[in-house]
Protein backbone atom coordinates (compact mmCIF):
# COMPACT_ATOMS: atom_id res chain seq x y z
CA UNK A 1 0.00 0.00 0.00
CA UNK A 2 1.81 3.41 -1.09
CA UNK A 3 1.84 6.06 1.55
CA UNK A 4 -0.91 8.73 -0.35
CA UNK A 5 -3.49 5.47 -0.82
CA UNK A 6 -6.47 5.56 2.24
CA UNK A 7 -5.68 4.10 5.59
CA UNK A 8 -7.24 1.56 7.71
CA UNK A 9 -8.78 1.62 10.97
CA UNK A 10 -8.79 -0.44 13.44
CA UNK A 11 -12.34 -0.99 15.19
CA UNK A 12 -13.81 -3.32 17.61
CA UNK A 13 -17.59 -5.01 17.60
CA UNK A 14 -19.38 -3.35 20.49
CA UNK A 15 -21.41 -6.35 20.70
CA UNK A 16 -18.80 -9.12 20.28
CA UNK A 17 -15.42 -7.92 20.89
CA UNK A 18 -14.07 -8.57 17.91
CA UNK A 19 -11.34 -6.81 16.59
CA UNK A 20 -12.17 -5.36 12.82
CA UNK A 21 -9.85 -3.33 10.23
CA UNK A 22 -12.11 -0.95 8.45
CA UNK A 23 -10.48 0.67 5.03
CA UNK A 24 -12.10 4.41 4.31
CA UNK A 25 -15.97 3.80 3.08
CA UNK A 26 -17.30 5.64 0.22
CA UNK A 27 -20.35 7.91 0.03
CA UNK A 28 -23.47 5.28 1.62
CA UNK A 29 -21.26 2.13 1.99
CA UNK A 30 -21.73 0.49 5.35
CA UNK A 31 -19.22 -1.84 7.16
CA UNK A 32 -20.45 -4.83 9.09
CA UNK A 33 -18.81 -6.95 11.81
CA UNK A 34 -17.68 -10.51 9.96
CA UNK A 35 -18.37 -12.36 13.60
CA UNK A 36 -21.75 -11.43 14.04
CA UNK A 37 -23.16 -8.65 11.72
CA UNK A 38 -23.10 -6.03 13.38
CA UNK A 39 -23.25 -2.51 11.70
CA UNK A 40 -20.24 -0.49 12.63
CA UNK A 41 -19.32 2.01 10.56
CA UNK A 42 -21.91 4.09 7.72
CA UNK A 43 -20.65 6.12 4.99
CA UNK A 44 -21.14 9.83 4.97
CA UNK A 45 -23.83 11.18 3.39
CA UNK A 46 -22.95 14.30 2.14
CA UNK A 47 -19.10 15.86 1.95
CA UNK A 48 -18.01 17.77 4.40
CA UNK A 49 -18.51 20.98 1.78
CA UNK A 50 -21.80 19.90 1.53
CA UNK A 51 -22.30 19.82 5.34
CA UNK A 52 -20.95 23.08 5.94
CA UNK A 53 -23.94 24.64 3.36
CA UNK A 54 -26.06 22.41 5.66
CA UNK A 55 -24.49 23.77 8.58
CA UNK A 56 -24.90 27.52 7.10
CA UNK A 57 -28.50 26.88 5.80
CA UNK A 58 -29.17 25.98 9.48
CA UNK A 59 -27.85 29.16 10.43
CA UNK A 60 -29.42 31.55 8.60
CA UNK A 61 -32.76 29.78 8.82
CA UNK A 62 -31.80 29.88 12.45
CA UNK A 63 -31.59 34.32 12.94
CA UNK A 64 -34.76 35.00 10.23
CA UNK A 65 -37.08 32.64 12.64
CA UNK A 66 -36.62 35.16 15.05
CA UNK A 67 -37.82 38.44 14.34
CA UNK A 68 -41.19 37.70 11.82
CA UNK A 69 -44.25 36.64 13.52
CA UNK A 70 -44.45 32.82 14.98
CA UNK A 71 -48.04 32.33 15.69
CA UNK A 72 -50.87 34.23 16.12
CA UNK A 73 -54.76 33.33 17.49
CA UNK A 74 -58.22 34.92 17.11
CA UNK A 75 -60.64 34.22 19.95
CA UNK A 76 -64.18 36.16 20.00
CA UNK A 77 -63.05 38.40 17.38
CA UNK A 78 -59.52 39.70 19.58
CA UNK A 79 -56.54 38.81 17.68
CA UNK A 80 -52.90 38.40 18.71
CA UNK A 81 -49.57 37.55 17.11
CA UNK A 82 -46.46 37.11 18.75
CA UNK A 83 -42.89 36.48 17.24
CA UNK A 84 -40.35 33.85 18.75
CA UNK A 85 -38.73 37.04 20.43
CA UNK A 86 -42.51 37.92 21.65
CA UNK A 87 -43.14 34.86 23.64
CA UNK A 88 -40.07 34.75 25.13
CA UNK A 89 -40.34 37.86 26.38
CA UNK A 90 -44.02 37.06 27.39
CA UNK A 91 -42.87 34.23 29.00
CA UNK A 92 -40.25 36.29 31.44
CA UNK A 93 -43.30 38.94 32.06
CA UNK A 94 -45.63 36.31 33.70
CA UNK A 95 -42.43 36.24 36.57
CA UNK A 96 -40.91 32.85 35.17
CA UNK A 97 -37.58 34.39 34.14
CA UNK A 98 -35.53 30.99 34.62
CA UNK A 99 -38.54 29.30 31.93
CA UNK A 100 -37.61 32.28 29.73
CA UNK A 101 -33.61 31.50 29.81
CA UNK A 102 -33.48 28.01 29.55
CA UNK A 103 -35.96 28.27 26.78
CA UNK A 104 -33.69 30.50 24.79
CA UNK A 105 -30.32 29.10 25.60
CA UNK A 106 -32.43 24.99 24.01
CA UNK A 107 -33.84 26.30 21.16
CA UNK A 108 -31.61 29.33 19.86
CA UNK A 109 -28.08 29.80 21.45
CA UNK A 110 -27.29 26.10 21.98
CA UNK A 111 -28.07 25.49 18.38
CA UNK A 112 -26.68 28.57 17.38
CA UNK A 113 -23.01 27.77 18.74
CA UNK A 114 -23.03 24.13 17.56
CA UNK A 115 -23.95 25.31 13.88
CA UNK A 116 -20.82 28.20 14.33
CA UNK A 117 -18.51 25.61 15.72
CA UNK A 118 -19.62 22.49 12.73
CA UNK A 119 -18.81 25.44 10.41
CA UNK A 120 -15.53 26.23 11.22
CA UNK A 121 -14.83 22.10 11.20
CA UNK A 122 -16.46 21.51 7.83
CA UNK A 123 -14.99 24.52 6.53
CA UNK A 124 -11.07 23.14 7.70
CA UNK A 125 -11.64 19.65 6.28
CA UNK A 126 -13.01 21.36 2.98
CA UNK A 127 -9.48 23.58 2.99
CA UNK A 128 -7.55 20.21 4.01
CA UNK A 129 -6.16 22.30 7.24
CA UNK A 130 -5.54 20.88 10.83
CA UNK A 131 -7.22 22.85 13.65
CA UNK A 132 -5.83 23.17 16.61
CA UNK A 133 -8.73 23.55 18.26
CA UNK A 134 -10.53 20.75 17.23
CA UNK A 135 -10.73 18.68 20.02
CA UNK A 136 -13.11 21.40 22.09
CA UNK A 137 -14.67 22.47 18.77
CA UNK A 138 -15.74 18.49 18.55
CA UNK A 139 -16.80 18.18 21.43
CA UNK A 140 -19.45 21.10 21.50
CA UNK A 141 -21.06 20.02 18.01
CA UNK A 142 -21.12 16.20 19.12
CA UNK A 143 -21.80 16.32 22.40
CA UNK A 144 -23.77 19.51 22.31
CA UNK A 145 -26.11 17.89 20.45
CA UNK A 146 -27.97 16.47 23.15
CA UNK A 147 -28.44 19.38 24.48
CA UNK A 148 -30.83 20.66 22.26
CA UNK A 149 -33.63 20.83 22.14
CA UNK A 150 -35.33 22.11 18.79
CA UNK A 151 -37.24 19.15 17.78
CA UNK A 152 -38.88 19.26 21.33
CA UNK A 153 -40.16 22.81 21.47
CA UNK A 154 -41.67 21.75 17.97
CA UNK A 155 -43.47 19.49 19.33
CA UNK A 156 -44.79 20.70 22.63
CA UNK A 157 -46.27 23.80 20.06
CA UNK A 158 -48.21 21.42 18.28
CA UNK A 159 -49.41 19.78 21.05
CA UNK A 160 -50.44 22.38 22.79
CA UNK A 161 -51.78 23.68 19.55
CA UNK A 162 -53.91 20.63 19.04
CA UNK A 163 -55.66 21.57 22.55
CA UNK A 164 -55.90 25.10 21.58
CA UNK A 165 -57.70 24.41 18.33
CA UNK A 166 -61.28 24.07 19.66
CA UNK A 167 -60.68 27.38 21.18
CA UNK A 168 -59.51 29.20 18.67
CA UNK A 169 -58.38 30.67 15.32
CA UNK A 170 -54.41 29.63 15.09
CA UNK A 171 -52.36 31.86 12.65
CA UNK A 172 -49.38 30.30 11.91
CA UNK A 173 -46.87 33.19 10.40
CA UNK A 174 -43.80 32.82 8.35
CA UNK A 175 -41.30 32.54 11.58
CA UNK A 176 -43.17 29.32 12.27
CA UNK A 177 -42.41 27.64 9.04
CA UNK A 178 -38.74 28.98 9.06
CA UNK A 179 -38.17 27.69 12.42
CA UNK A 180 -39.29 24.06 11.32
CA UNK A 181 -37.37 24.37 8.04
CA UNK A 182 -34.28 25.19 10.52
CA UNK A 183 -35.11 22.12 12.54
CA UNK A 184 -34.87 19.60 9.82
CA UNK A 185 -31.71 21.09 8.32
CA UNK A 186 -29.92 21.22 11.72
CA UNK A 187 -31.21 17.23 12.43
CA UNK A 188 -30.14 16.50 8.84
CA UNK A 189 -26.36 18.19 9.90
CA UNK A 190 -25.86 16.83 13.59
CA UNK A 191 -27.24 12.86 11.54
CA UNK A 192 -24.46 13.78 9.29
CA UNK A 193 -21.75 13.64 11.87
CA UNK A 194 -19.47 10.62 12.12
CA UNK A 195 -17.21 10.62 15.41
CA UNK A 196 -14.77 8.69 14.09
CA UNK A 197 -14.81 9.90 10.55
CA UNK A 198 -14.12 13.74 11.73
CA UNK A 199 -11.10 12.29 14.16
CA UNK A 200 -9.54 10.30 11.05
CA UNK A 201 -9.66 13.27 9.23
CA UNK A 202 -8.29 14.99 11.49
CA UNK A 203 -5.90 12.78 12.46
CA UNK A 204 -4.98 12.91 8.64
CA UNK A 205 -5.21 16.49 7.78
CA UNK A 206 -3.00 16.83 10.78
CA UNK A 207 -0.24 14.63 9.82
CA UNK A 208 -0.14 16.12 5.92
CA UNK A 209 0.56 19.12 7.41
CA UNK A 210 3.34 18.59 10.19
CA UNK A 211 5.04 16.92 7.48
CA UNK A 212 4.94 19.40 5.09
CA UNK A 213 6.13 21.77 7.22
CA UNK A 214 8.70 19.51 9.27
CA UNK A 215 9.91 19.42 4.69
CA UNK A 216 10.28 23.18 4.60
CA UNK A 217 14.00 24.47 5.24
CA UNK A 218 14.64 26.46 8.28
Amino acid sequence: MSEDSPKSHEHICHHCDYLVEIPPLARGEKAYCPRCKTLLRSGSRFSFETSFYLALTSFILLLLSTPFPFLGFNAGGREQIVSLWGSLINIFEQDRPLLAIITFLFIVVIPAIILLCAMALFRSFCGKKCMKNFPWLFKVVYYGGAWAMVEVFVVGILVSLVKISSLAIILYGPSFYIYCLFVITFTLTLGNLDKELLWEAWEEFGNENSNSTARQPA
